[in-house]
């Protein structure tokens, strides 16, 4: 939350009752105990009119320092950059990914070959073991 004073994001936002304003924790405790009114609107206010918001903490936000369009770009481009990184990085988990599954998948067909084949073997073995039973019982 970018606070309406300074124009700063403040990790402990809170706002006054009385007026409706967010401000940060810190600052608006220590100048409502000294001056005892909201420093925007003037309205009288105490530490007990201070609620506190709550924020998505998993959001990084953009630093206030970055107001100056060669700040921005340079921003911008490290982002960019780290984009790309991602992208790189999730591609070459999908190659190394695919061969692993291209490997899987002739590795398994190979062995229902050799099974077939031994299942046929098994079977031309079981003829072969019935026709030499049979010549020693006749």
């Amino acid at each position: 939350i970018i606070i309406l004073v300074s124009g700063y994001f403040t990790p402990k936002p809170v706002y006054l009752k009385t007026s409706g304003y967010v401000f940060d924790h810190g600052v608006i405790d220590i100048f409502l105990k000294e001056f005892k009114k909201c420093p925007i609107t003037g309205a009288s206010s105490t530490v007990e009119d201070i609620c506190i918001c709550r924020i998505n903490q998993s959001i990084n936000p953009i630093n206030s320092s970055y107001d100056s369009i060669p700040i921005m770009i340079n921003f911008i481009q490290n982002e960019w950059g780290k984009l790309l990184i991602k992208q790189y990085t999730i591609q070459n988990n999908i190659y190394v990914l695919r061969q692993e599954l291209i490997y899987s998948y002739y590795q398994n067909d190979y062995a229902f070959r050799t099974i077939a084949k031994l299942l046929l073997e098994r079977k031309r073995l079981l003829k072969m073991l019935k026709l030499v039973k049979d010549l020693y019982k006749s």
